[in-house]
């Protein structure tokens, strides 16, 4: 068998200091904050629209299974 002990380099917080780090114009940050505020409205009223059917459904079933509606033929 082959025996290579290798080690890892640690890394400490202090070495990234002098990392260069790329970030969009404030303009471009903005632009993206707002697509991402947009998208979230988005599903939010999705997320309220399922809900709002998931109980529609729920009612009609429940009126389904209580008799109280039903079904034209049957």
């Amino acid at each position: 068998m082959f025996s290579t002990a290798r080690q890892q380099k640690q890394f400490n917080i202090s070495h990234a200091v002098n990392f260069l780090f790329p970030v969009p114009a404030l303009a471009e940050q903005k632009a993206i904050a707002e697509a991402l505020s947009d998208a979230d409205a988005l599903i939010e009223s999705l997320e309220q629209l399922i809900a709002k059917k998931r109980h529609l459904k729920q009612g009609a079933m429940q009126e389904l299974l209580t008799g109280k509606k039903r079904l034209p033929g049957f």
